[in-house]
């Protein structure tokens, strides 16, 4: 790793940096979190317009400053994609999914707009260390542009990141295989690696992706092909949000990644705002949490199978849903009573909540929080990418998975809950993983990473490291 060359003052600014995507800017909500609460200062966070408030709902003691990169595009947000090209990306095959999911993520034009936004607030902020995640590659040719070291958060798999670096056998990113496969699923995987290659240069983007690469070439950019893995061999650290063991291992790991696990607030308060939930909770000494992201979309016949389930666990059960409105409108027009619902959670503090035993979650980076409470998971996948970490969930012991969450049935969710919660083995591993994720550190050992290759003088200015 190298520390390049900067010119800060005594007091050198943090500068967060993402695009705002809900579940890869909420671990670096909790990091900034920790630097504010430990008063380091000045601590800014660049991001869309739409996460003003959240950032600015950080400061407490110290305060935070916001810096916008403007608002984000609302057709890159999985939640308005139509329903066609939803179904295209999360229901064909790997293939047609993974050339589905670039097609509509891929926009050159968008790419040059962020990249000048972010260095316009590089210029404004002056910082002496960046902190960004790895899919806001933008925002790090800008850091590398300008010459301030930066640090990289992962929270997908840390495989994702070095995925041209993987050996032939390890599970392709976005195929949903397992790491013990069969020998029909070793083909399929090769087959996957080999075959995607081909769908990006047959991609209707194809040209404009390579105009694109030698455009950012002829700029003088350090990583023109945008491989992340690239990325990451720059970084002062790079910060993965599990542990080797959830994750998959691989040979070529770098040593400069540091497994710090879950990045959750060590903190917690109950928010007042939600005083009634909680109490809703002390009452209830069995109780189920679903949240099932911001990206998943249930259908009627979904919503149906899980609200059948719900009711015929109403005698030992209660479950709190977390359900944006737009989806409560699916849900059937008569509920059990043992069903409470959110439109919104603080989900932290509710996975924490010692009544909660089990967590029905869609495999996004929202699992990893049940796991670092020790809770059983139940996880829906619906698409390639959970998909990989909900396999990865599966063979660590502590979770189940739904066979086909498009053919969604009450019996199976009714008697895979049941499982979960006779079964000890999955509350053994379940809290086996919130052992190795306490251990792991977290947000204090991600700020005292952060903080070791934070700038402090101007005698750091041709330091290495």
């Amino acid at each position: 790793m190298r520390r390049s060359d900067v010119n800060v003052s005594d007091d050198a600014a943090i500068l967060f940096l993402s695009a705002g995507n809900a579940g890869l800017i909420s671990p670096l909500y909790a990091l900034a979190g920790e630097l504010l609460r430990r008063g380091v200062r000045p601590v800014w966070f660049a991001s869309s317009d739409e996460r003003a408030e959240g950032i600015r709902e950080l400061s407490g003691v110290t305060p935070i400053n916001f810096y916008s990169l403007g608002p984000y595009r609302p057709e890159f947000d999985p939640a308005n994609w139509s329903d066609a090209v939803y179904h295209q990306v999360n229901r064909t095959s790997r293939l047609r999914g993974f050339a589905a999911f670039m097609e509509q993520v891929m926009d050159s034009e968008y790419a040059e707009e962020r990249y000048r936004r972010a260095l316009a607030a590089i210029d404004h902020v002056r910082p002496g260390l960046i902190v960004v995640d790895l899919n806001s590659p933008w925002a790090i040719d800008a850091a590398q542009t300008r010459g301030v070291p930066y640090v990289v958060n992962v929270a997908t798999p840390i495989s994702y990141a070095f995925s041209e670096r993987l050996p032939m056998s390890f599970p392709g990113p976005l195929s949903g295989l397992p790491r013990s496969m069969t020998g029909r699923q070793r083909v399929t995987n090769v087959a996957f690696k080999i075959l995607r290659l081909g769908a990006l240069l047959a991609s209707r983007k194809a040209l404009d992706n390579m105009r694109f690469y030698r455009r950012r070439h002829a700029q003088g950019l350090k990583n023109p092909g945008s491989l992340l893995s690239r990325y990451c061999d720059e970084a002062e650290v790079v910060l993965g949000n599990s542990v080797f063991g959830i994750e998959y291992p691989f040979s070529t790991a770098p040593a400069d990644v540091r497994m710090v696990g879950t990045l959750v607030p060590e903190t917690r308060e109950r928010p007042e705002r939600h005083r009634e939930l909680f109490e809703w909770l002390d009452a209830r000494p069995s109780t189920i949490y679903i949240g099932l992201g911001s990206m998943m979309r249930l259908s009627e016949q979904q919503s149906a199978a899980l609200v059948a389930a719900i009711s015929r666990l109403a005698q030992r059960h209660h479950v709190v849903w977390s359900l944006a409105a737009a989806q409560q409108r699916l849900l059937p027009r008569e509920l059990p009573p043992n069903l409470r619902i959110e439109t919104w959670v603080p989900q932290t503090e509710v996975v924490a909540h010692p009544h909660v035993r089990l967590f029905i979650t869609h495999g996004g980076n929202g699992a990893h929080h049940g796991l670092y409470f020790g809770k059983p998971l139940l996880v829906l996948p619906h698409s390639w990418e959970t998909r990989d970490l909900a396999v990865r969930l599966m063979d660590g012991g502590a979770a189940l998975m739904v066979d086909d969450v498009y053919s969604l049935t009450a019996e199976e969710i009714v008697t895979k809950v049941h499982r979960l919660l006779t079964e000890k083995s999955f509350t053994e591993r379940a809290d086996h993983w919130r052992r190795r994720l306490v251990e792991a550190g977290g947000v204090r050992v991600a700020a005292d990473l952060v903080l070791a290759h934070r700038p402090t003088s101007r005698a750091d200015d041709t330091s290495t490291a």
